[in-house]
This record gives structure tokens, sequence and C-alpha cells, in this order.
């Protein structure tokens, strides 16, 4: 959960904040946690991962 949080966290700084510009290492972390939440719902909703 602190993950998602983070995640969510970033991603509202990068919305909101005109000035925040995020590190190469947030970015993958980032893409990381959804790329891990996407297998999870491919896994629960039966479908092949492509």
């Amino acid at each position: 959960m602190a993950e998602l949080y983070r995640a969510l966290e970033g991603r509202n700084k990068a919305r909101y904040d005109p000035d925040y510009e995020p590190t190469e290492i947030d970015v993958r972390e980032i893409l990381e946690l959804y790329k891990r939440i996407g297998n999870i719902a491919e896994k629960i909703l039966g479908i092949d991962p492509l």
C-alpha cells in the first residue's frame, strides 16, 4: 500500500505542481508499480498477459 500511495502522490505532484520535475528513478518506480498492478488485475480476471 505504501508503494501505491507514493506512486499516486508522485502522479498528483506531476499533475498539479508545474515546478515538479520527477527523477528518472521516480518515473521508473511508478511505471514498474503500474505494471505489477496490471499483472495482478490480469490474474484476477483470468486474462492472458500480453
